[in-house]
């Protein structure tokens, strides 16, 4: 599955994560959570909105 570049609002949510936005692409963005995959390795995370 390939990803998409972040918005700004998902950067944010992002580094807010202690991550670094550059290296991570946007697989899925649902009301609740963040679907994301790094660009080099291809690990997939999911970040929880609005609750940190």
């Amino acid at each position: 599955m390939h990803g998409k570049k972040p918005t700004l609002k998902q950067k944010k949510l992002i580094a807010k994560w202690k991550l670094n936005p550059l290296n991570w692409l946007v697989l899925k963005n649902e009301s609740d959570k963040l679907t994301i995959s790094h660009r080099h390795t291809g690990r997939k995370r999911t970040i929880p909105e609005g609750v940190k």
